[in-house]
Order: C-alpha cells, then structure tokens, then sequence
C-alpha cells in the first residue's frame, strides 16, 4: 500500500459489505460523564492538590421545588479532602437555582450553571474553586441525574460535567431508595454523592490522560511505502481497550481472519519472498479488517499527517467474486476520546475482475 501524493489519518479499513439488514445494540457511554469543554482544564488539572475549593449546600432537585442538603454537603467536603482534590470547606450560602427549566437534563444543567454562575460573581467568595453538586430526583425515589459543577472564582466554568443513565457507572449505582422513607432517600442522595466524587476523580484521570495524548505529535511520513506486511500483523489496546494495530471486525454471524503469506500469484514487480496480506471473510452482513497507526508497542494511537498528499493506492487481487467491498480512512479522532469516533471517508468497489488490480 503506497500513499500517492491530504488528511490527519490514524487508520484505514477494508472491508466487505452485504445487502444485509443489522440491528443496532444500544450500549452505555463507558466515559464517567459528559464534560462540555473548558478553556481552564489545564489550569484546574494542574492547581487542584493546593487549591482552595468551597463547596455549596447540595441541590436535590425534586418536580416541583429544590431543597438543600446539607448532609451531602458534608459528605462531599469529606470525601474531596479524602482524594486530594484542593483544599475543601463548606460554604455556608443559601442559594436558590431557579425553577426547573427546559425540556432536558443539558438545558437544566445550562441554567444552573448560569445561576451558580451569578452567584459566584456577585458574591466575594475566598476560594479558588466553588463546587456544587446537583441531584435530580423527579418523584424522589430515584435519581435521574447528577450535575456537578465547578467553577473558578470569577464564576467561570471550569471542570463541571453531568451524568445520567446513559452512562455505565450511573446505570451500576442503581441510585433507587429502598422504600419511601426519609432514611431510605438519604441512603440514595449519600449514594449519590459518592458517586458524583467517583465520576469526578475519573474525569481528573482522564483529563491527565487527554493532556498527555494532546502532547503526540502526528507523524508526518514521505511518499513511498505505508505498509508492506514484512513485519508481521501487530496488534494491541489503548488504556481504554479500544483494539489497535491489525484488527478485524464484523457482524455476529461473521467470521474474519488476517495473516501475512509469501505464497500466491505473482504481482507485477514483487521479488521472490515478498510478504501479502491475505484476509479470509465469511460474511453474513458486514466484516472487514483494519490498520490504526500506533506507538512501536501498539497501546497508543499515534496518527499521521498525510497533509501533503493527494491519496494512497493498494494492490487486490481480485477473483470475480461480484462481491461489494470497501475501503475506508478514518480521519480527526478526537485525542482525548475513549471511543472510536473517526470521521469516515470511503468508497465501494467490486471484485469484477481476476488476478492483481491497482487501486
């Protein structure tokens, strides 16, 4: 596989496709929340073990009316001085957040984030960071979501993010009291705060990890030869078990296996000895294989630069098949993803012809 002559590309597939119908599974976002993004991570990340974090009343937000809980308050106060996180005190404010607003757990979480936004700024508060934990509790029985807010002094937001039963660790918790008592309903906001504490102490890791990954740089590599299969098929995980290197993929019923060969049909120019892909597909709706650039020790992804490039081109070997296939490139991965969301430009092609192609 040759790069020809423009793109940031971590990856390539190539694949085989059937006029199939799938079915979609729905899984939870294994990330530990949703985090809109912030001009003050790095600055939060790196000042958050000395820095002084006042924390507000807990909000538990009910259908019609919020009440502070004071209980939780403490309870978070506690467990940030038991992770480290700043040097943390209770905030003794009373603070009203407005009724419940918008169709949405995000227009909610925006109108809070207004309201702690003013409060902030209107009142000379004596702390680096304020932080308020919000717990949504419709019928109050069980949570339906939990807000966490953090902001600077200047009322700026900083590091606050939401979670709710989209997302893996929310969906573990089962925040549901156990009967309609008031101990029951504490049992669930104590529950609650610990996990917003947990989800917090995650979002750090994973904001040192994005840092960390923003810091690789794309290799920028020449004309020539991406990928001549001399060095066998290495394959490996990130720190998120997202697959790396050589991996295959497909349907249920599909089953797809790769592996190098020295042993087909003569291809134009190839001395004796020279190394092939050779990719076995059994294919009930869709399969394929796929190459995401890597690190030497295949466990992190490492893109490349094909800016000054106009394409890549590929030897098949067809065998009139008739069957549809396509190719692949996955372009602008976010760096600090823990999923596989490239963007995706491809194209189809049929195995209408016999013996070596150059595509």
């Amino acid at each position: 596989m040759s790069l020809i002559t423009k793109a940031a590309v971590p990856a390539f597939l190539l694949g085989l496709s059937m006029a199939v119908g799938g079915h979609e599974v729905h899984e939870k976002v294994q990330d530990p929340g949703f985090r809109p993004a912030s001009e003050f991570v790095l600055e939060f990340q790196d000042s958050i073990d000395t820095a002084t974090v006042a924390v507000l009343p807990t909000i538990v937000r009910r259908q019609t009316r919020s009440v502070q809980w004071s209980d939780s308050q403490q309870q978070l106060v506690a467990e940030l001085s038991a992770h480290d996180i700043g040097s943390a005190t209770s905030l003794s404010r009373r603070f009203d957040p407005g009724p419940v607003t918008g169709r949405s757990q995000w227009e909610l979480f925006n109108a809070t984030l207004d309201a702690v936004s003013e409060l902030v700024r209107s009142d000379e508060i004596e702390a680096d960071y304020v932080v308020l934990l919000e717990v949504i509790v419709p019928t109050g029985q069980s949570v339906f979501g939990i807000q966490v807010y953090i902001l600077n002094s200047a009322g700026r937001n900083v590091f606050s993010f939401l979670l709710n039963s989209h997302h893996q660790v929310f969906a573990d918790a089962n925040l549901v009291a156990g009967d309609t008592s008031e101990a029951a309903r504490s049992a669930m906001i104590e529950a609650a705060t610990r996990l917003a504490v947990t989800a917090l102490v995650a979002q750090i890791d994973l904001a040192k990890d994005c840092a960390s990954r923003m810091a690789i740089a794309p290799v920028k590599p020449a004309a020539g030869v991406l990928e001549d299969f001399e060095s066998g098929l290495g394959s490996g995980s990130d720190a998120n078990g997202i697959s790396l290197g050589f991996v295959t993929f497909g349907d249920d019923n599909t089953s797809v296996s790769i592996a190098t060969t020295n042993e087909y049909p003569p291809k134009p120019e190839d001395p004796d000895g020279t190394h092939v892909l050779k990719m076995n597909l059994d294919v009930a709706s869709w399969g394929g294989m796929a190459k995401t650039h890597t690190n030497s020790a295949v466990n992190v992804w490492t893109p490349l630069d094909w800016s000054d490039f106009d394409g890549f081109s590929l030897w098949v070997h067809g065998s009139s098949s008739g069957a549809e296939l396509y190719i692949h490139i996955l372009d602008n991965r976010h760096p600090c993803s823990t999923v596989e969301d490239a963007e995706r430009f491809g194209i189809e092609f049929t195995d209408d012809f016999s013996g070596w192609r150059q595509l």
